[in-house]
């Protein structure tokens, strides 16, 4: 019944001459208002046309001039098609409705555009206020406000969390689907990716064990403590790399090996007692000296004479 209502009011009004009344906004298709008297009343609203812009369209901030609108249906228009529209048509201010603003009522574009929208808690999803413009004599402008009813506010809140907790799971079950797909993606790319080419001649020419002349086997590097040389006449040969280990000596070997190179140390000790006479002896430790790193024979001679080792 609503539906029949409406298909049989008019589609846009004008006020004093100066105020057009309209339910959405304007058309690309309207140039004079005697398009709009010669529309049949009623009839069903056409998918294109002046008919569906007049109900559907509506202003923006970003569009330039006309741009597709994000409802599907109609087109958005800028601000400059609004100065231009009251420039030809010589009016003062559009009034529309079809979108919900929170005080009930907006302007736009320097207030050569209003939005009015009477319904408070539009749906029961909203807690927008409502507004009725009023127009005096003087073409005057003022609005009552309708404030939303307070015992549905908090109905009202619990339903815009739950949707958009529901928003948000729908949200995050998109990207789950999208990571998944992702992963899927690059585990196929992995596998169908051409396998590394073989080694070159010349690179297996570098890695193979050198050759040498005359029997000498030069040692190139390696990781472990032997190492198999290929030599001139094509035997192989092992050689060990490994540092030799460090012995302990322990005090009486020491002294042994000092009190049978008395002759030979006689020189060193008459060079060394000049330097030394001055100097304080530094202890010597009495249980093990690493071999490879002894003092002079000289000094360990004098510690052991000493009684210091």
């Amino acid at each position: 019944a609503f539906v029949n209502a409406f298909n049989a009011l008019p589609v846009a009004a004008v006020v004093a001459s100066k105020i057009f009344c309209v339910h959405g906004g304007l058309s690309p298709d309207l140039v004079t208002m005697e398009q709009v008297r010669q529309l049949p009343r009623p009839c069903d609203v056409p998918d294109h046309g002046v008919l569906n812009d007049l109900l559907w369209s509506d202003p923006s901030d970003t569009a330039a001039d006309w741009e597709e609108n994000e409802r599907g249906v109609s087109y958005c228009f800028g601000k400059s098609v609004i100065s231009e529209f009251l420039r030809r048509m010589d009016f003062d201010l559009i009034c529309r409705a079809h979108m919900v603003v929170e005080d009930g009522y907006e302007f736009f574009h320097g207030r050569q555009l209003v939005t009015v929208f009477s319904a408070p808690n539009y749906c029961g999803e909203f807690d927008n206020s409502g507004a009725v413009m009023n127009v005096n004599e003087e073409l005057l402008c003022s609005f009552e406000i309708l404030k939303p009813l307070t015992e549905n506010l908090q109905s009202c809140m619990a339903r815009v969390e739950a949707n958009f907790w529901s928003r948000r799971q729908q949200v995050e079950a998109m990207m789950n689907e999208a990571i998944a797909a992702q992963a899927v993606k690059e585990a196929d790319d992995s596998l169908n990716a051409p396998a590394a080419p073989a080694a070159s001649e010349e690179g297996a020419e570098l890695r193979a064990p050198q050759t040498v002349a005359d029997g000498d086997a030069a040692v190139p590097p390696a990781l472990d403590s032997t190492t198999t040389l290929s030599t001139a006449d094509g035997s192989a040969e092992s050689v060990d790399t490994q540092k030799p280990a460090q012995r302990i000596v322990d005090k009486f070997e020491l002294n042994g090996a000092l009190h049978g190179n008395d002759v030979d140390d006689e020189d060193d000790d008459e060079e060394d007692d000049d330097d030394d006479d001055s100097a304080e002896m530094s202890p010597v430790n009495s249980e093990t000296v690493l071999h490879g790193t002894p003092p002079r024979g000289s000094k360990l001679k004098q510690y052991a004479e000493q009684g210091l080792i």
